[in-house]
């Protein structure tokens, strides 16, 4: 294992070298804006998760204030936001998530329902289309 490491490393590292000098200006352009927007993507998706996380182990006080993001610069961390929830409340935390459960397996079999009917409806109904109705809608 050694012996292969030693002997494939350096020829991977050449050939990781050589495949830019190959590319065209605008390939490498392309692929650096391409990063930049990933980049600018994972920021937009991952920055309210992050807020959500501070925002987590803030005091009220702190929360009220303003929209801080730096933590230990502008608010120390606390944690009584998750005591409060998993040992305050203790047996009535279990029962609002029991609620959110049951709310969205009544949701899902509700839609599940409407949407077979939904889809038999259409699958077996012969519809001939006036073409004057079909530009009306479309327009």
């Amino acid at each position: 294992m050694i012996g292969d490491i030693w002997q494939w490393t350096p020829f991977m590292f050449i050939v990781l070298l050589a495949v830019p000098e190959g590319q065209s200006v605008e390939q490498v352009e392309a692929a650096t804006l391409d990063g930049v927007s990933m980049g600018l993507w994972a920021f937009v998706i991952l920055f309210p998760l992050y807020w959500i996380l501070i925002t987590s182990v803030k005091l009220p006080i702190d929360v009220n204030n303003g929209p801080f993001y730096l933590l230990f610069v502008d608010s120390q961390p606390s944690d009584h936001a998750w005591k409060y929830i998993f040992f305050d409340l203790r047996n009535d935390t279990l029962r609002l998530y029991m609620n959110t459960v049951i709310i969205s397996l009544a949701s899902t079999a509700l839609a599940l329902i409407l949407g077979s009917a939904a889809a038999y409806a259409l699958t077996h109904f012969v519809f001939h289309p006036k073409v004057g109705a079909v530009l009306d809608f479309v327009e």
